[in-house]
């Protein structure tokens, strides 16, 4: 009987930093080509006797931060269930990509916690009326969702008692200020009030910079 074997990722030192695989390497590298400040491994959490430790977090002047999860793959259910724990204990968003850093070849979906004081929630539940093709699951959940039957693909989700939305991400660029910022996602908005584009020449370059790095036996680009 053959013991199936099991494949390690290939841990990339980069910009100071031990990367535990080089997609992590390569996010890191469009970051920093994008102007995105972020620590690495900065903040773990026990998740009553499960250890959690996001991959990198993006911190801003006014004092919010944002958790970021690399996969090269879609997440586990588990995985998402840490997620989602992190969200609501701490408060904080957490993002999660998955795939490899270029436009159309990765995903993003995003955590982001909703206020569950009645005068807030009242607004955001006004906000979900609002939205064409949402449907309500549950008294308390909510989901729009994009096709039909098998093929369909949630957009959004919400859940008015545990106090989460859960959002499509990518990132974005802004024509005014030229700030990269995933969108939909507030705290890293940069309050220009223009529509964000996807695509930008700062864009291109980050992804060509990520796409391009070489790690020689898991060193240096």
């Amino acid at each position: 009987m053959t013991q199936q074997q099991t494949i390690k990722a290939i841990e990339t030192f980069y910009n100071g930093h031990r990367f535990r695989s080089r997609v992590e390497a390569r996010w890191a590298v469009f970051f920093d080509n994008a102007g995105i400040q972020y620590s690495y491994e900065y903040e773990g959490f026990d998740l009553n006797g499960i250890w959690y430790l996001p991959d990198f977090q993006f911190r801003y002047m006014c004092g919010c931060h944002v958790y970021v999860e690399i996969k090269g793959q879609l997440p586990t259910a588990e995985e998402e269930r840490k997620a989602l724990r992190v969200c609501v204990a701490d408060r904080h968003t957490v993002c999660i990509l998955c795939g490899d850093v270029w436009p159309d070849r990765y995903v993003g979906f995003a955590y982001i916690p909703i206020s569950l004081e009645p005068e807030k929630l009242n607004g955001f539940l006004a906000y979900l009326d609002s939205m064409e093709g949402l449907k309500w699951k549950s008294p308390t959940e909510a989901i729009l969702l994009e096709g039909e039957g098998k093929d369909a693909i949630p957009l959004f989700m919400a859940n008015v008692e545990i106090g989460f939305m859960c959002v499509n991400t990518a990132f974005v660029s802004c024509p005014k200020c030229n700030a990269v910022f995933l969108e939909n996602v507030k705290e890293m908005d940069c309050g220009c009030s223009v529509e964000p584009c996807l695509t930008s020449p700062l864009l291109r370059s980050a992804y060509v910079s990520a796409r391009s790095a070489r790690f020689e036996h898991g060193e240096k680009p």
